[in-house]
């Protein structure tokens, strides 16, 4: 510390303690930042302080805080409203959440094995779908666009109206109002018209068809067909069969009976042309097995039926 900062610290001590020389005091108002250390002594000066006494101070603080503690009140509010707003807020998620499955999921259909399902289209179209087969549309494009996905086989009766179509695994079937039956299993699409115009689309072509016409495509190739009665066979509780392989008679059979059938040293590409029965298995069995010379056996349970050539 230099002799001058030493000199002026001891001034400025002995001018807050009053103790100091004219002289001195002239030395002091040379010093930088005098002025600004008077004015707030002036405004401590102007201050009146009480001393404060620590212990009454303390006394006082406990009888409030602990010797007289103070009661706080407490609003009793009732949960009713609360309970409405929150029943409210669930009641509108559930609403929001059952509009948007109503207004923007796929309606689905399925008709399970050994039965039928009977499905009725917004527009009022009427579909029935065979055994084990899977229908299904958009609910909000349906106004715009009347198109629904089929997998199996379903005989339509569609309203007239804009163009109706029906989209499957190997083709796509459009019509204005009509009657027609689609059948896309496997490798086989085939479209029966029973009234009306249809047009019949796969990935290569495009035909079209009228009442009492039909079309097949399959790996064998395409195929007209006649069809002369006026609704499916299956409708009457049979399964016509044309120019079908084994291997699609067993399918359906396994469909319509809800069945196992194990082939044992049988050629499942033979095709076989003919009507069986959907309700009863034991003349299906004997007519489809006489006329390939085919043989069979039933568990007692009637669901594994083991089918062999006739030796």
């Amino acid at each position: 510390m230099s002799m001058k900062q030493n000199t002026q610290e001891t001034l400025l001590a002995r001018w807050i303690e009053g103790d100091i020389t004219p002289a001195e005091a002239d030395l002091l108002a040379e010093m930088d930042g005098i002025q600004d250390l008077k004015d707030a002594l002036h405004v401590y000066e102007g201050m009146s302080l009480t001393p404060m006494n620590l212990d009454e101070a303390w006394s006082k603080l406990a009888q409030k805080t602990v010797l007289q503690p103070k009661t706080i009140k407490t609003k009793h509010r009732s949960l009713f409203p609360t309970i409405l707003r929150v029943a409210a807020a669930v009641a509108l998620i559930v609403g929001v959440g059952f509009w948007y499955a109503s207004y923007f999921l796929n309606a689905d259909f399925t008709a399970d094995a050994g039965q039928t399902a009977l499905v009725t289209l917004p527009d009022g179209s009427a579909v029935t779908l065979n055994s084990g087969s899977k229908l299904s549309y958009s609910k909000w494009q349906w106004k715009r666009h009347r198109i629904v996905q089929l997998t199996g086989e379903a005989f339509f009766k569609v309203q007239k109206g804009e163009k109706f179509t029906v989209q499957s695994p190997h083709g796509q079937t459009s019509v204005l109002g009509t009657q027609f039956d689609v059948f896309d299993r496997g490798e086989t699409f085939q479209v029966k018209c029973f009234e009306g115009r249809v047009k019949v689309s796969d990935r290569q072509q495009t035909k079209v068809i009228t009442k009492g016409q039909g079309i097949k495509i399959s790996a064998q190739g395409i195929k007209d067909l006649d069809v002369s009665a006026s609704k499916p066979a299956w409708f009457d509780g049979q399964t016509k069969f044309f120019e079908n392989s084994l291997q699609e008679v067993f399918e359906e059979l396994q469909r319509q009976y809800i069945l196992e059938i194990d082939s044992d040293n049988v050629d499942l590409s033979r095709q076989f042309t003919g009507v069986l029965p959907n309700n009863n298995l034991d003349k299906a069995l004997n007519y489809l097995c006489d006329a390939m010379n085919l043989t069979y056996q039933k568990t007692n349970d009637n669901r594994l039926i083991k089918i062999s050539s006739k030796k």
